[in-house]
């Protein structure tokens, strides 16, 4: 067989039906472990596909679900974990393989818009306001209307919807009140969702009794049950933050494209999500999405290589030796500080300062343009860089602009 790098992912090429038969799997709820079982592939081969099918199916779903324009989108978060779920149930014992460096609890930010029952887009990250900044600024890069967005009552929502979407949009909040409740006979006890009420929180004329978040709850149903990463009280949690997304990729585009929604009615009983909101007016087969993938990476094989472009080296004066550029950069490995002078300035004693070679004592770098002088300052000291504020900047730090 033929071997294929595909970003940094070296694997052997399977067949068509092989790679129909891992994603079938992927996408009916079945672990690594199961797929290895049905298939007779090693894990690793199977961790490959996992990365090659959700990178391409995550840029397909950015390329393709653009430009749509729902009525209503409704946002909420579903949590899960990756390695552990907390730092302190992680081993850390010497000899034993390090944990990965993202572990812990990870939401997944999703909007669905109701009418279409169509995933618009999702995020995993924590449950923050940059997360949300991030999340929310993708969906209105795909909403082309101005929609109802219902949220629930987290604190971010309100700030957030303000600053990505502004005065082009309406948001509902419902604030959900829940009391405690227990039986004595048989020893039950549970929350019972007491008082529902629905905060607008601009200036909207929208209908009411049109927000709500049953169905993005739905949706974060539909998740746990067909992704086994996120079902509860298993060992099916992803070890990886990054195989964490691909499954949450694989999915959606699957969920979108692929699967025919069992709430849809009438004519559109067999309609996919992506049908209903016309994206697409086939429902999409398996080999439709390896065609994407296959598409994916051949227009990833044909864009150039980035070159890594090595830092420069700056090679300082030597002792006692004079330089007729009109810039020079004085380096102190004392005080890792770095500060850029004109040759002429007095306050560095005209760019001859102490050169005798000595370990420790400063260190001269001479240009020809300023700009090339302040490359080099920042990058001897990224921290600790500056220019004089005699020669360079004009003006003394106390006593303001320097008269000429």
């Amino acid at each position: 067989m033929d071997d294929r790098n595909l970003s940094g992912i070296v694997m052997n090429e399977l067949s068509r039906a092989e790679q129909r038969l891992i994603l079938s799997l992927m996408c009916r709820d079945n672990s690594i472990a199961d797929i290895v079982e049905v298939t007779g592939h090693s894990p690793n081969t199977v961790r490959r596909h996992l990365a090659r099918f959700g990178e391409a199916f995550l840029a397909s779903h950015d390329r393709l679900v653009r430009g749509i324009a729902p009525k209503r989108v409704e946002v909420d978060e579903i949590w899960s974990y990756v390695y552990a779920k907390r730092e302190r149930n992680v081993c850390r014992e010497e000899g034993k393989r390090p944990p990965p460096a993202d572990l812990g609890a990870f939401y997944t930010w999703t909007a669905l818009d109701p009418d279409t029952r169509l995933f618009i887009g999702f995020l995993v990250g924590d449950r923050g306001y940059e997360t949300g900044l991030a999340f929310f600024l993708d969906l209105n890069s795909r909403i082309v209307n101005r929609p109802l967005i219902t949220t629930d009552g987290h604190n971010p929502y309100p700030d957030l919807v303000t600053r990505t979407f502004g005065n082009e949009a309406d948001h509902v909040v419902l604030m959900k009140e829940f009391k405690k409740w227990y039986n004595p006979e048989t020893g039950e006890s549970g929350n019972k969702l007491t008082c529902l009420q629905k905060v607008p929180q601009n200036q909207t004329k929208a209908d009411l009794s049109l927000a709500s978040t049953s169905l993005v709850e739905r949706l974060n149903g539909s998740i746990r049950n067909s992704i086994s990463r996120f079902t509860r009280q298993t060992y099916k949690f992803s070890k990886r933050l990054q195989n964490h997304i691909h499954a949450q990729s694989i999915f959606t585009l699957y969920y979108n494209f692929a699967r025919k929604h069992h709430g849809f009615k009438g004519a559109e009983r067999n309609y996919t999500p992506a049908m209903k909101a016309g994206l697409t007016a086939k429902i999409w087969s398996y080999d439709d999405l390896l065609d994407e993938v296959d598409r994916y990476w051949q227009h990833k094989a044909m864009q150039p290589v980035l070159q890594v472009v090595q830092p420069r080296q700056y090679v300082p004066l030597a002792a006692g030796q004079a330089s007729p550029l009109p810039y020079f950069v004085m380096y102190s490995p004392n005080k890792q500080e770095a500060k850029v002078h004109k040759g002429s300035c007095g306050n560095c004693r005209q760019g001859v300062g102490r050169k005798d070679g000595r370990a420790g004592s400063n260190r001269w770098y001479a240009f020809e343009t300023e700009w090339a002088a302040r490359r080099c300052a920042e990058a001897l000291a990224p921290v600790n860089h500056s220019v004089c504020s005699l020669c360079v900047a004009g003006q003394y730090v106390k006593h303001g602009v320097r008269s000429k």
